[in-house]
């Protein structure tokens, strides 16, 4: 069964599964995808089989052993680094002497950050600033609004460990209600990957991406 969501967006082919292992019906948009979880997966054959196959080509390889990886310190770090010899440097001095960059080019390198064109007043900055202070407190709020929500999609009415918890007003322009439980819903992947998509497309040139 394969459901169509056309909201102006890109097609999205949202297909029920039956597990091969445990019989449970799941929502995937892989076609290749056979099974609910990765503990299904492992305790397929086919599955067994490849192991089998990988362990039977990696045999008396010396491939990740501590020896192997030893030997690779040895040979590039410190003196045995190539690029730190004197004769690589100058061999790269040499390749890089006579090189032209357009006007453009030599204009960014000399320009100061905050006169830059894509300079945003480092609000790449402080949004990851504000998003490591915010995380362990994030990952209960997640929590919370899927149990609030008892693991249910509020588009498809999907319901399944394989949720996630999504801001309904964005916090890159609604930072107060970034803990607020009443902006949070559960979604499922795919109706979380459309919502975002069409969010995008109706901002101005992505001006949510753009927060000064």
């Amino acid at each position: 069964m394969v459901e169509t969501f056309i909201n102006g967006l890109s097609l999205y082919h949202i297909m029920k599964k039956q597990c091969l292992i445990c019989n449970k019906e799941y929502i995937t948009y892989y076609k290749t995808q056979r099974f609910c979880s990765n503990e299904c997966k492992y305790k397929s054959p086919i599955y067994k089989i490849i192991a089998q196959r990988l362990a039977e080509n990696n045999k008396g390889k010396h491939c990740h052993t501590e020896e192997w990886k030893e030997s690779l310190r040895k040979k590039y770090t410190g003196k045995n680094n190539p690029a730190k010899r004197p004769e690589v440097k100058e061999k790269i001095r040499q390749w890089n002497l006579g090189k032209k960059y357009s006007n453009k080019i030599n204009k960014k390198k000399g320009m100061p950050k905050d006169k830059n064109p894509n300079w945003k007043n480092g609000a790449t900055l402080k949004w990851m600033r504000f998003r490591s202070n915010l995380s362990s407190k994030l990952a209960n709020w997640s929590k919370q609004i899927k149990k609030r929500d008892n693991y249910n999609c509020q588009k498809c009415n999907y319901k399944g460990k394989n949720v996630q918890s999504d801001h309904i007003k964005p916090v890159r322009d609604y930072p107060e209600l970034a803990l607020d439980l009443n902006n949070g819903q559960t979604l499922c992947i795919p109706c979380h990957k459309i919502k975002t998509i069409k969010m995008f497309k109706e901002s101005k040139e992505g001006e949510i991406c753009r927060r000064d």
